[in-house]
């Protein structure tokens, strides 16, 4: 098949130089127009390769010289144009794009265009998935190309269900290119790492900038921060106001020693104090002009995690910690509303305030009539939550239905003083999951409809890993696809998927990850934590040094409790992976190929988690053994966890990519995040001997 391309270079030679200018383009400033034209050239850049992987001769063509003439040419099978400059004036498609295939003849004039660029470069990946093209992995072995392709008339509106879909990791930077392309190929349109090192192309990809987070009061507005050299003193020396009154003194508290390595906790700034907000807020608009949020379109304005909060007068009068929060994003963004409008900054920058911890509670008291809802928006963080249950299960009273009380009181549908619409930031690879073989698919199925049917138009989950996924794919595209189609068959995209990936073992590949999805329904217990019924969050990383290991109905050690909300149990959980053990050994047995490499990314990642849990399950057993001076139990048990350690310590590469939180994702031993108590009852044991 002969195809010809044609978009608008604009100012460039070339529709080749148009798409790779992203490094000349300033994407930050709202009134550049090359944006538009390098990320519709690379559309066509983007739609020609794929094209000629399946044997199409392509050719690429300016608009300027392509006559209308030349619209009926009958050298070429099919002509497509690409950009918002070839829309038919009668017909601007759908709110995200569109795509026309018509036949003239025995030709075909096909359209694909968008109101923006990214609007342009996701239609035109929507119909190259239309035509067979499939991107299930961050890199090659996961891009499926049909051996041929054939056109019909087709008319395509295209309308995302959530209008945010975003890739979100803290621990992790934009290198690796594979894992950008499957974002943007699958049309994600926000991202999240610690370090932007080529923001540049992540613009191009069509993917907005988020950044900010617990970072905020620590880098911006420091009581130790000597903002004068000549002055030589501290913030908090010249203005002890700014910060927190705690039991009757301002404090200077500063915590954070593990700042580099992304956590940031410590006493909140006081966020009644007008001059303080001021001070924070300048001093953060220079670092979006010149330092380093100087990329980001979206920022996360939160508090310290489980920091202490100002007990003054003035901010008590404010209301409960939501509205606090709310209250400073209001105050922050009236001055950053300012430097845009004078100037100053070049974007609009959207705040996003934390449902979280100490805030899930809904404002206690009505915001001002001004309150800026499209630049403000809230993110309900459902991180004490199970994954025994779906989230709206009424039966999980020990921890999600005390989740949904409170989601369901932000719902502005509902009464609340909260009017905008809230982001959720879900939790399927939390930071204690560490990457680790857990899958989700009929949660996902079910949550994240539900999340859209209440109202929610904004999602993502954390820590999305960026290589060598294995089972994880699934996790990944199944949101993917659920947050553009809530309503799409997602058991029939698992099932495409399957026969696609793994066609010779197809079969086995289905068993082995439907047994993960059984062994992962406690995994927020054993390897996080969640709701107990008092509202306090339980684990089995707090509870191991406990007498009573298990408190929850969730999960027992050998037994299922009576609780119609019990799972299974932590026995049973392990003999769930010793059977996924045996199939993924046979599917790499019967394997080979690009299947086979496929097959190696699972069974790495298995072994991973295999490893991990068995030294939990054997740890555990330890702390009983010693607990009850069952010394043959003992000698067992620390033979057994002291092998595995060993074994663990060497294991780094399902971790490779986490760079940004040390020590727990140094190797696969600090991954169980039992390393500290592990090894002070190790010392124990050694001393009584």
């Amino acid at each position: 098949m002969k195809v010809l391309i044609i978009a608008n270079k604009g100012r460039f030679t070339s529709i080749k130089e148009a798409a790779f200018a992203e490094k000349e383009i300033d994407w930050w400033d709202d009134s550049n127009t090359d944006r538009t034209v390098c990320m519709e050239c690379y559309a066509a850049i983007e739609l020609s390769e794929h094209l000629s992987l399946c044997g199409c001769s392509v050719n690429l063509r300016d608009r300027c010289d392509f006559a209308d003439g030349d619209r009926c040419d009958t050298k070429n099978d099919a002509l497509i144009y690409i950009g918002k400059a070839f829309a038919n004036s009668e017909d601007n498609g759908g709110r995200d794009g569109c795509f026309r295939c018509r036949q003239h003849g025995e030709n075909f004039i096909i359209n694909i265009w968008g109101q923006s660029g990214i609007e342009s470069l996701y239609a035109t990946y929507q119909f190259l998935d239309n035509l067979g093209f499939k991107w299930y992995l961050p890199d090659e072995k996961g891009n499926i190309i049909p051996e041929s392709i054939s056109l019909k008339e087709l008319n395509v509106d295209i309308e995302y269900d959530f209008r945010t879909r975003a890739c979100y990791n803290e621990f992790i930077d934009d290198e690796n290119p594979g894992f950008l392309l499957w974002a943007s190929r699958n049309r994600m349109n926000m991202l999240r790492v610690n370090k932007f090192k080529n923001p540049h192309i992540v613009k191009k990809l069509g993917l907005a900038i988020m950044g900010g987070g617990h970072e905020i009061f620590y880098r911006y507005l420091n009581p130790s921060t000597v903002p004068n050299e000549k002055s030589g003193k501290t913030y908090f020396e010249m203005h002890p106001d700014w910060f927190a009154l705690i039991d009757g003194v301002r404090s200077n508290k500063n915590e954070n020693l593990r700042a580099a390595e992304g956590y940031y906790t410590g006493d909140n700034i006081c966020t009644s104090n007008e001059n303080g907000i001021a001070t924070l807020a300048q001093n953060m608009i220079e670092a979006f002009n010149i330092g380093d949020y100087r990329h980001l379109e979206y920022l996360n304005l939160w508090a310290y995690d489980n920091g202490r909060w100002c007990q003054c007068e003035e901010c008590k009068r404010i209301g409960n910690l939501s509205r606090r929060m709310l209250m400073l994003a209001y105050e922050i963004n009236k001055i950053f509303v300012s430097a845009y409008k004078e100037g100053i900054l070049k974007r609009r920058i959207k705040f996003v305030v934390p449902v979280y911890h100490e805030t899930l509670q809904p404002p206690d008291k009505p915001l001002p009539d001004d309150f800026d809802y499209e630049y403000i928006i809230a993110t309900f963080f459902p991180i004490e939550r199970c994954y025994a249950h779906n989230i709206n299960d009424s039966i999980c009273t020990e921890s999600n239905s005390l989740l949904i009380k409170d989601y369901d009181g932000w719902n502005s549908k509902n009464g609340s003083n909260y009017k905008g619409e809230l982001f959720i930031g879900e939790y399927f690879n939390v930071s204690s999951f560490a990457s680790l073989p857990f899958l989700f698919c009929k949660l996902i199925a079910n949550d994240i409809p539900f999340y859209y049917n209440t109202g929610t138009r904004h999602l993502y989950y954390m820590h999305i890993s960026a290589r060598k996924w294995g089972m994880l794919a699934l996790t990944n595209n199944l949101l993917a696809l659920l947050m553009r189609d809530r309503c799409a068959d997602g058991q029939a995209y698992l099932d495409e998927m399957h026969e696609l990936l793994y066609p010779n073992t197809k079969e086995i590949m289905i068993e082995f990850h439907k047994i993960l999805e059984k062994a992962s329904v406690n995994s927020k217990y054993l390897k996080h934590y969640q709701f107990s019924k008092d509202g306090e969050k339980s684990s089995l990383i707090a509870n191991i040094t406990r007498d009573d290991k298990f408190p929850l109905s969730h999960c027992k050690f050998d037994y299922r409790d009576d609780s119609p909300e019990s799972s299974i149990s932590f026995i049973e959980t392990m003999e769930l992976f010793e059977e996924a053990k045996i199939l993924i050994n046979k599917a790499a047995d019967y394997s080979s190929g690009a299947e086979g490499k496929r097959v190696e990314d699972e069974l790495m990642r298995f072994e991973y988690g295999y490893k991990v849990m068995l030294f939990i399950f054997n740890y555990l057993q330890l702390r009983v053994a010693y607990n009850g001076k069952n010394h043959n139990n003992v000698k067992r048990f620390l033979k057994i966890t002291e092998n595995l350690r060993k074994e663990l310590v060497e294991i780094r590469e399902p971790l490779e990519e986490m760079k940004y939180e040390c020590p727990f994702y140094l190797n696969a031993f600090e991954a169980t995040w039992h390393s500290k108590t592990y090894e002070e009852l190790k010392v124990k044991i050694e001393q009584d001997q």
